[in-house]
């Protein structure tokens, strides 16, 4: 089984970040292991949402995170569609910006 460096590079190639100036500055710069650290930093402070009474849960890993908005989050009842509560979070984040 390949080891865990050599899985990473090979995503990186998914993403057309395969080409070796690229890689040399991800290498150099040390971006995997900043990922890692920042991802869980921000991993970690997206959990604290789970206190608010519209969050569900907070699932993911480093910086693939979702999170589900809920109505009612004893019997998890979502929010009607209509209300678009997926644009009006993103609204707000981003006037909080």
């Amino acid at each position: 089984m390949a080891n865990d460096s050599a899985v990473r590079i090979a995503h990186l190639y998914n993403y057309n970040l395969g080409r070796p100036e690229k890689r040399k500055i991800i290498e150099e710069e040390n971006l995997l292991d900043h990922v890692k650290k920042m991802g869980k930093y921000f991993e970690d402070s997206l959990k604290a949402l789970e206190k608010i009474p519209i969050v569900s849960n907070v699932r993911g890993s480093l910086f693939m995170i979702g999170i589900e908005p809920v109505a009612n989050k004893e019997t998890k009842e979502l929010f009607p569609a209509e209300l678009q509560i997926g644009k009006m979070i993103a609204k707000e984040a981003h006037c909080a910006v």
